[in-house]
């Protein structure tokens, strides 16, 4: 696990292609960039949904670039 810097957001040294279709939630609020957690892991994230509400379920449905595209699951 690394700390890619002023974000404090952590990531493995697992491809970041493995979390598309998974499911976590929202640490913080998506507006629509923030960040996420899948696996027990920190990963910056864009929603698609615009906006996604601190605490609510995500699944992931891209991986680009080192952050992932994540859907609101409702």
């Amino acid at each position: 696990i690394r700390d890619i810097g002023v974000t404090g957001v952590q990531t493995c040294a697992l491809p970041i292609s493995l979390y598309v279709g998974k499911s976590g939630r929202a640490l913080t609020v998506l507006a629509p960039s923030g960040t996420v957690e899948v696996d027990g892991q920190r990963l910056e994230a864009f929603a698609v949904d615009g906006f996604v509400e601190r605490g609510a379920a995500v699944l992931v449905t891209e991986a680009d670039a080192g952050r992932v595209t994540v859907r609101l699951v409702r």
